[in-house]
């Protein structure tokens, strides 16, 4: 049980018994209303901090997408000269090499 919810439970009722017990009771409710307002602070701060991981979470995920993409592009180019070099020796292979069994130009 928190601070705030034990000075609820005790807070006395107004009475006109006495000026004492009418200070306490004045006391009490300004305390309430102090630790109501540091609980609304204090979720404010929460909400802001829930937000802020949400918006790195998606952050970073678009941040790994693009690095994935960037990375397949990067070895696609890289790749490009070998599979140029490849289609040109396939087709300069003529036809006797071609009947061949077992090269490719043949399957």
């Amino acid at each position: 049980m928190t601070e705030a919810q034990k000075n609820n439970n005790e807070t006395p009722q107004a009475s006109t018994n006495g000026d004492g017990q009418t200070d306490e009771l004045t006391a009490l409710q300004a305390r309430v209303a102090q630790l109501e307002k540091e609980a609304a602070d204090y979720k404010d701060q929460w909400l802001r901090s829930a937000a802020d991981f949400k918006n790195f979470k998606r952050r970073t995920e678009i941040e790994r997408a693009d690095l994935i993409r960037g990375a397949s592009a990067g070895l696609l180019l890289k790749m490009l000269p070998a599979v140029d070099d490849l289609e040109r020796a396939l087709a300069s292979v003529t036809p006797d090499v071609a009947a061949t069994p077992g090269t490719a130009a043949s399957s």
